[in-house]
């Protein structure tokens, strides 16, 4: 089995490597952005959920380091110079009704016009269906089959809100903490129909993956433009025990910290993540980095997933 997988990543690294050559040989702009791709206007909308509404028996488990997560990817681009509207579901909070599918729709539909860059962060809960994946707002409400979907916010949902964000770039990262979960799908037979038990439930694992891929499709497919399409990046396919890290200094989601660690300076003064030294982390440097950290650190044998359009752009500028 282990030499399969190696075969199988060996052939992804070949196919992407023929990829790459073919695409700067054809000349593709897209790969090669000018200043004002990197420059402008830069919103992000960072959504963290630690508290869900309905979670009478377990049916919704509540998460740790979720909140911990969005803040941090909050500091990190207004550090940077984003604009930020950071949304949170913390526990223990009096007021609980935060980060709910109508705030989040909400904040997509308030973003300012005419963006050159337009960023959503979520970390939280997700579902993954037979034919369609989700993300799981504070307030999804799991007690029938039609008021789950209905309250959930689905890949073809999210991306037409996307849509309707004017933005010459557009990104989508998608990141999960393993703490307790979803109950087995066993346990909620009596709350939904019997099918809902073949279905996957998880703590975003598989269903980011189906979920990014399926949003990039429905981008694509409404623009005559597919590499125009939003960037997705997917933290999905490990095993669950190495989502999360407890420290002394707190926990976090492994592929938030590696991606966020991209953006920290060395002693010399250049990030981490910034192999070609010129003083921008662009969003597939950062991933590169998290995904060979993962694979060193943590020896993942399925590693985060990248998808969208043809094109990459800047995270920070520290020129």
């Amino acid at each position: 089995m282990a030499k399969e997988i190696c075969k199988y990543r060996d052939l992804m690294k070949r196919i992407y490597i023929v990829l790459l050559i073919w695409l700067l040989l054809g000349g593709c702009e897209l790969l090669f952005p000018t200043n004002a791709t990197f420059r402008g206007e830069k919103y992000a909308v960072v959504v963290g959920i630690n508290d869900y509404i309905h979670n009478e028996g377990n049916s919704i488990g509540d998460l740790e380091f979720c909140v911990a997560d969005a803040k941090a990817m909050e500091a990190m681009l207004t550090d940077a110079g984003w604009n930020v509207e950071l949304i949170k579901a913390e526990s223990g909070e009096s007021d609980n009704d935060k980060a709910t599918k109508d705030d989040i729709e909400r904040a997509l539909q308030e973003a300012p016009t005419d963006l050159t860059t337009f960023l959503f962060y979520f970390s939280g809960h997700g579902y993954g269906g037979i034919n369609q994946a989700y993300i799981v707002p504070s307030d999804a409400d799991l007690s029938s089959y039609s008021k789950m979907i209905s309250s959930m916010i689905s890949a073809t949902e999210f991306s037409d809100w996307l849509n309707n964000i004017n933005a010459t770039n557009k990104l989508v990262i998608l990141d999960s903490c393993y703490s307790g979960g979803f109950a087995n799908p066993g346990d909620c037979i009596d709350a939904a129909p019997g099918n809902i038990a073949s279905d996957q439930i998880s703590t975003n694992i598989e269903m980011l993956f189906r979920f990014g891929e399926l949003l990039a499709q429905n981008s694509a497919s409404a623009t005559k433009y597919p590499s125009a399409a939003p960037l997705v990046i997917s933290a999905a396919g490990w095993n669950e025990e190495s989502w999360e890290y407890s420290s002394n200094d707190g926990g976090y989601g492994i592929f938030t910290r590696y991606f966020l660690q991209a953006a920290e300076t060395s002693e010399d003064g250049s990030m981490n993540g910034d192999f070609d030294s010129d003083g921008i982390l662009s969003c597939i440097e950062a991933y590169n980095y998290a995904e060979k950290a993962l694979e060193k650190e943590w020896l993942a044998t399925q590693l985060p997933h990248i998808t969208g359009g043809l094109r990459d752009f800047a995270l920070i500028d520290s020129r």
